[in-house]
């Protein structure tokens, strides 16, 4: 059996494909190790992260020297299609920040910038000056960002990852100094999408009688209840 990999370089955070770059589309041995790697730059795109089968993966370093090929190892998983794409900052993504907070919420499952807030709450509350946007120059305190434990549809929060600022992330807060700057993304994933998008699609008229739809059914709900407990969703 195999699984289809979507593989591509796109824009942060419009999703367009990076310009010289090409997509592929990829059969792969469920379970086979495999291998993607990305330049450091694309003409005048550099390289922000892999977003690859619902993980996400930082600009890598050796020697506090970012690699100059972005490489990721990971196991091909089993009869599903996800993506493996390399991220690289574009537009105003790459326009230094002043005294303030820029942060997306990003869905691993869609591969995509979600129109939804990454603000749960923000202190001090009057710091936010929008769903995207926190000014760290209202007070001398440090700007205290929590993303949502989870978003509808798009699965449960999975981690920040600050692009660029001198904030620090911890857990779903994020802190930013008095004064000071991020570009960050909280990113979201739901891991057993895949079980709820096929327990939604089968109907009894698709089996010989009710009694296979049923047992289908069953047998489908007791994955989704096993990745649901896997993934502490329970």
């Amino acid at each position: 059996m195999t699984s289809t990999m979507q593989l591509g370089s796109l824009i942060f955070a419009s999703g367009v494909e990076v310009p010289g770059t090409s997509a592929a589309t990829l059969q792969l041995p469920d379970g086979s190790p495999q291998t993607v790697s990305a330049p450091l730059t694309v003409g005048t795109f550099p390289f922000a992260f892999w977003a690859v089968n619902l993980k996400v993966y930082p600009t890598q370093y050796s020697g506090g020297i970012a690699d100059p090929q972005q490489v990721v190892h990971f196991t091909a998983p089993s009869e599903e299609s996800f993506y493996a794409s390399a991220w690289y900052l574009g537009g105003k993504a790459t326009r230094p920040l002043e005294s303030a907070v820029e942060a997306v919420a990003f869905s691993l499952n869609d591969n995509a910038v979600m129109p939804n807030s990454p603000f749960a709450s923000v202190s001090p509350a009057g710091a936010q000056d929008g769903p995207n946007q926190v000014s760290t120059a209202t007070s001398d305190q440090a700007v205290i960002i929590t993303a949502p434990g989870s978003i509808a549809g798009s699965g449960r929060f999975s981690q920040w990852l600050q692009i660029s600022g001198n904030g620090t992330a911890s857990g779903p807060v994020l802190t930013v100094p008095a004064g000071g700057t991020s570009l960050a993304v909280a990113f979201y994933a739901d891991p057993c999408a895949a079980i709820r998008e096929e327990i939604g699609s089968i109907d009894s008229s698709d089996f010989p009688n009710f009694a296979d739809y049923e047992r289908v059914l069953r047998t489908l709900e007791q994955q989704l209840r096993a990745c649901e407990e896997e993934h502490g969703e329970l």
